[in-house]
């Protein structure tokens, strides 16, 4: 009887979270998803990926550009300022680690790596999708709480970002 529950479950559940984030389009805006622009535009290349990473709140995502992303950014941007951006972005990531384990050690810290699409679980029955495609950094950190939308961090203010975010 569980087994065939758990089978019916995993049919009928699991394809239907994922065609969710399927018909996401790209060319819109994240309204999901808060993220501190600075002004410069800069239209990050397409994922060659467009699997869904699933998540189960509260959790902070650090996610990464893939290999194709990568190369693309790579070919348009000066080599040196190119290295120092990925150099900058390792650290940023080391750094916020430290911070959230440091601060809030019960929030579970996961990694997305060629996934084009976060899919949240948060209260009940509600979840929430982010297009990694939208947001303009190569690699970044979003967190998620059970009652709230997913919001992309500054990694360089992280220590009062999410202290904020799970405070309000």
């Amino acid at each position: 009887m569980t087994r065939n529950l758990t089978t019916i479950l995993n049919v009928l559940l699991i394809p239907a979270m994922l065609a969710c984030c399927t018909n996401v389009s790209t060319n819109e805006k994240p309204s999901t998803v808060k993220h501190p622009a600075d002004g410069i535009t800069y239209q990050k290349p397409r994922s060659s990926y467009n699997d869904t990473f699933v998540i189960e709140a509260p959790a902070a995502v650090f996610y990464y550009a893939d290999s194709l992303q990568l190369k693309n950014m790579k070919d348009r941007t000066e080599p040196q300022s190119f290295e120092a951006n990925m150099h900058e972005f390792e650290f940023l990531i080391k750094t916020a680690k430290k911070t959230i384990a440091a601060n809030m050690p019960g929030l579970k810290i996961t990694e997305a790596n060629k996934k084009r699409y976060l899919l949240f679980l948060v209260s009940g029955k509600n979840h929430a999708c982010v297009d990694l495609d939208t947001l303009r950094d190569p690699c970044g950190l979003v967190v998620c709480s059970r009652h709230k939308r997913p919001e992309v961090v500054d990694m360089a203010n992280a220590d009062s970002e999410i202290g904020f975010y799970f405070s309000k």
